[in-house]
């Protein structure tokens, strides 16, 4: 006797701004070959490591010179360092927060905006908190997510375009994730979420479009999208990332006991 949970997230592929935007191998590969540069055909790489056209992909890379990397040994020690005291353990009031949403730091108004921050994962909104509530404990972790957005961006393709946005890894959900609070209380349901993808390749403003009737199922489904799925970016005509729009239908669903196998009266 058991009690197993399952989830199942099947994945839409993400459009552009054009009705015709490439999406499939051979349409990304007839791209990267008619530009026919370095940034095109790694782009096809990123997107198509085993695709039907890596090995001539990777071919246009093959036979150039590598530069030869000169590290120097280090110096040996004149002494054995003595090793720095151990520092108190700080407890980081919002790491709570931003790893299950349920810290007491949520209900103070800091706290709430920089929920509502997270949630949406815009760069606008890490912002306005940070102008907002600059003495806020959560504030370094606002700086952290703008710098690491910053550092982002994606490069214009001349040419390499329109392209449709191409999601890194379709496989985000585990068994693992099923939140204890619905999984005590027995809550199922199926989930349609919407969400942007920014011209970084980032998930943005992930919303339920179809509820699943639980408002923990649709939050986690979000929470889980918007941390764990990335894109390689929508591209226009002249080949500049651009936003997009992608959905997903995720089940939440608790599988019952297995019954008892009947024997055959002997």
């Amino acid at each position: 006797m058991y009690l197993a949970f399952a989830l199942l997230a099947l994945l839409a592929d993400a459009s552009a701004a054009g009705a015709k935007a490439a999406s499939t191998d051979d349409e990304v590969w007839a791209l990267a070959r008619k530009v026919n540069t370095d940034a095109a055909y790694q782009t096809y790489l990123d997107r198509f490591r085993y695709g039907a056209h890596a090995s001539e992909a990777s071919a246009h890379f093959a036979g150039r010179p590598s530069r030869p990397v000169l590290v120097a040994p280090p110096a040996p020690p004149r002494f054995l360092p003595v090793p720095p005291p151990m520092a108190p353990v700080q407890v980081d009031p919002c790491a709570d927060l931003i790893s299950n949403q349920q810290m007491t730091v949520a209900d103070t108004a800091d706290g709430r905006a920089f929920l509502q921050a997270q949630r949406s994962n815009r760069l606008t909104d890490y912002k306005k908190f940070a102008a907002d509530f600059p003495n806020s404990a959560c504030v370094k972790w606002a700086y952290d997510r703008v710098e690491a957005r910053e550092k982002l961006k994606v490069a214009s393709i001349r040419g390499f375009g329109p392209l449709a946005a191409h999601a890194r890894s379709r496989m985000v959900f585990s068994i693992d994730d099923y939140p204890a609070r619905a999984l005590q209380s027995g809550e199922q349901g199926r989930v349609v979420a919407e969400w942007d993808v920014a011209d970084d390749g980032v998930v943005e403003s992930c919303h339920a479009i179809e509820s699943s009737g639980s408002a923990t199922l649709d939050d986690a489904t979000c929470r889980i999208i918007t941390r764990r799925m990335h894109y390689d970016p929508a591209r226009n005509a002249a080949g500049d990332p651009v936003r997009s729009t992608d959905h997903m239908p995720v089940v939440w669903a608790m599988a019952q006991d297995e019954p008892e196998p009947v024997q055959a009266p002997k």
